[in-house]
């Protein structure tokens, strides 16, 4: 009798494994396929700018309200970058304000190999002008905000293709990113 009993343990708990397995893979799925509403609802993507190393991220912009600052890391990011390559942004890191009246910073994208360089942003402050410069990876970023204040360029002279996006009240932002920022694009606050 005790050894019937533990014979269906292992059955029930396969079974858990996999409804949670299922609902994983389900989840997933909608976030990789619906970014645009999971991750950012009232807000629009620009273009992709950069190359297609790296991994996908896209900042989660559902508990924020506005950023009060990016930390930009700029410089080489591996040791045979140290010899022959350019500065280019290797990380970059967000930190909102929420409607609870709380700080939320997000995940840093890329790695934390170079110079810091941090930028805040006045309350009603948003960025609404990104230059950019890209090759296989992000360059250079120059922001430009309501306020008239401009932060950059952060990063070097390196890249084939210079970018300019306007008329933006930026919230976030998403892209490619593993030892660098491999692309960037930008959540963009659309008025209803």
């Amino acid at each position: 009798m005790f050894s019937s009993k533990i014979s269906f343990i292992p059955i029930i708990m396969t079974q858990k494994f996999l409804i949670f397995i299922v609902s994983l893979v389900f989840a997933c799925t909608i976030l990789l396929n619906f970014p645009d509403k999971a991750f950012a609802h009232g807000y629009k993507k620009t273009p992709q700018f950069g190359g297609d190393g790296g991994d996908i991220f896209a900042d989660n912009l559902t508990r924020t309200e506005q950023i009060v600052s990016i930390d930009i890391w700029v410089g080489k990011p591996s040791a045979w970058y140290k010899v022959f390559g350019k500065k280019r942004i290797v990380a970059i890191q967000t930190t909102w304000s929420t409607p609870e009246g709380t700080s939320l910073t997000g995940c840093k994208r890329g790695k934390d190999t170079g110079e810091k360089n941090n930028i805040q942003f006045r309350d009603g402050e948003y960025i609404t002008k990104v230059n950019g410069r890209t090759g296989d990876e992000v360059d250079s970023l120059t922001f430009t905000t309501n306020m008239g204040q401009k932060f950059g360029p952060y990063g070097g002279d390196g890249g084939k293709r210079d970018f300019e996006e306007k008329d933006l009240h930026v919230g976030g932002f998403f892209g490619r990113s593993g030892n660098r920022i491999d692309a960037i694009g930008f959540w963009n606050l659309v008025e209803d």
